[in-house]
Formats: C-alpha cells, structure tokens, sequence
C-alpha cells in the first residue's frame, strides 16, 4: 500500500489554512464571504474523511484512492482561487500572518530578497503508525521551543529524507533524497510497505520566504514501523 506524500503534505497545510480563515474575525477582514468559508469548510472535512479511509490498511482499496484524489483535486482548485483572489485584492491588505497561514506565494519582483536565519531546526518523532510518522519540526530559540507555527522569517521548511537496513550504518549526506517543502511545522511522513522496519534519517532546514537556505539540523533517525 503506498500512500502519497503529496497528499499528506497538501492536507496538512490545507487544515491549517481553513481553520485560520474559520478564525474569528479573519474571513470577515479577508472579505471571505459565507458561501466561499463554506464551500472551502466542506471541501476540508471531505479530504479529511476520504483520506482517513485511504490511509487505514483496512479500507483502502482502488474505490478510497479515486474518492481522496476526487477530494485533493476538489479542495486544491478551491484552495487555489482563494489564495489567487486574496492575493490579486485591491480592497484588503494581508498581514504577514495572513501569507504565512494561508502559504501565498509572493512574486520575486515584488519581494525583497530575505535572509534565511542563521540557526538549524530541531526534529522530534512525537507519534507513529504503521507506515506514517508525525514529525515535529521545532524553533530551538530558548522560550520558542514549543511554538507550533514557523519562526519569523521563515517561508517553508526543507526536508530530506533516507532509508537504511536497520542497525545498519547512518548514510552520507549525498544518499538522501528531497522531499517537498513544507509550511507547516507538524505533519506526516508517508512510509512505502517496503520501507517498514528500516531505519530513516531525516534531516530538515529553514527556507526564507525568498527562497534562501539555512543550515540542516542533525539528522533525526527513528525506525519505520
């Protein structure tokens, strides 16, 4: 059963992303209007629920893969739209808040170039599954080391992954393999059948919303289960 990273990275961030604009006060000051929060709350709670049957060894069979694919491609041109309305808007002003929780994209020729902060992220396992692991990707800045959103001036977190033979030896760096960036500090690693009881070293960093790199934490290692 091989469950996609794509999907799981591109669910996480929705979340996140549809209960900021649920938050009081925020679709109204982003004149979000009712049927849009609706329709794109509904569309949230259909990816939800389809990718929940998807992923349980139980239930997921070629029918669960049409129907979360149906509920990714639904949820991602909704998604989609509204952050192109939001972002085209001459009638709001975005916060920095507003682009970080909903992941909008800002032209290189309007942004100014941001420097990546000079510090490494730490990676913590704080829970695992039968094939997927919850990674945590946390501000080492004493007092920030529990937040659960990104640090200021981070756009997206880098992620590079291996795989090894259990107890075997840790790789070099050029055997890892990227993976997409993220927004998001909490979210899944999706784990193929073949890859169960391997070790996995996992290394992350923090990107600029410009598009600069900062420096790779250690690698987390954590067997697959």
């Amino acid at each position: 059963m091989k469950i996609s990273q794509i999907i799981s990275d591109f669910k996480t961030e929705f979340d996140d992303a549809v209960d900021y604009i649920n938050t009081t006060g925020i679709a109204t000051r982003l004149s979000i209007g009712t049927a849009t929060l609706t329709g794109i709350s509904g569309k949230r709670t259909t990816l939800d629920s389809t990718f929940d049957t998807y992923a349980d060894p139980l239930t997921h069979t070629p029918a669960s893969v049409i129907a979360v694919n149906n509920a990714y491609n639904a949820a991602l041109k909704a998604y989609r739209a509204l952050q192109l309305s939001l972002k085209k808007s001459t009638e709001i002003t975005l916060l920095p808040a507003d682009i970080a929780a909903l992941h909008i994209h800002i032209d290189a020729t309007t942004r100014r170039k941001i420097p990546a902060v000079d510090y490494a992220p730490n990676n913590t396992v704080i829970k695992q599954t039968h094939g997927v692991t919850q990674i945590f990707v946390n501000n080492p800045t004493p007092g920030q080391e529990t937040k659960k959103s990104k640090p200021d001036d981070v756009g997206k977190i880098g992620r590079t992954i291996c795989y090894v033979p259990n107890g075997g030896p840790a790789p070099q760096r050029k055997e890892y393999h990227d993976l997409s960036t993220v927004g998001t500090v909490i979210f899944n690693i999706m784990h193929d059948a073949d890859q169960i009881n391997l070790d996995c070293y996992f290394i992350t960093w923090y990107e600029s919303p410009s598009g600069e790199r900062g420096p790779e934490s250690k690698p987390l290692k954590f067997t697959v289960i």
